[in-house]
């Protein structure tokens, strides 16, 4: 009867250390997956470090970017400025080459006074256009020439051919000045359209050199 009696306890201790094992790893799985989801969730909730930075740092396209619409701005203000220059020398000689033309009689002018013009933008030491007195068919003219230099070019009293039209004695010059106008202008315009081209391959270079640091 002892015997029967131990090995009945046995089993019900057994029994017991079996159910209680079971629950355990019962409890176990339960506590991992809870860890798991109450890590994993708030891990769902941001965005990797990898995709927060090529947010941040993606590339622009030079469409989209500031300094380079400013660039083409500048560039295009400078090239606007060049044809411009451009236009007016083409307009002011043909008006010059016009006079040339008409002006087909010649007299004796004396240079009466020099007329001092001052710079325009307070910068330089400004001109001296000549006066000269002429004569044509018994009326004296006093006119002034349309160009100066610095120092002047003639003292008063000194004499040079002067070169009238007919038909307008008033019109007249003392020498051809078209080269001149052409030098002067065509070289501001030629400086302009160099400054143009040097920011336009300036902002050439530094967009290839953005993009290339972008990838």
């Amino acid at each position: 009867m002892r015997t029967d009696y131990d090995d009945e306890l046995r089993r019900a201790q057994a029994h017991e250390e079996e159910l209680e094992r079971k629950m355990n790893m019962r409890d176990g799985a339960s506590s991992a997956n809870t860890s798991n989801r109450t890590f994993q969730q708030p891990y769902a909730q941001y965005p990797s470090q990898a995709n927060v930075y090529g947010q941040q740092y993606r590339p622009q396209s030079a469409n989209t970017n500031p300094s380079g619409k400013v660039i083409k701005l500048i560039a295009g203000m400078f090239y606007l400025i060049a044809v411009g220059m451009l236009v007016l020398m083409i307009v002011i000689v043909t008006n010059l080459r016009s006079k040339y033309e008409k002006c087909t009689a010649e007299t004796t002018g004396t240079v009466v006074e020099n007329v001092y013009h001052p710079p325009t933008n307070n910068e330089g030491s400004g001109a001296y256009s000549p006066v000269f007195e002429y004569t044509v068919d018994g009326r004296t003219y006093r006119k002034e020439s349309d160009t100066g230099q610095q120092p002047p070019k003639y003292r008063v009293g000194e004499t040079d051919t002067v070169h009238y039209d007919p038909n307008d004695p008033e019109t007249f010059y003392v020498e051809k000045s078209d080269v001149f106008v052409m030098l002067i202008m065509g070289g501001i315009s030629a400086g302009f359209l160099m400054f143009a081209i040097i920011i336009t391959v300036a902002g050439v270079k530094g967009r290839k050199r953005k993009a290339a640091m972008m990838q």
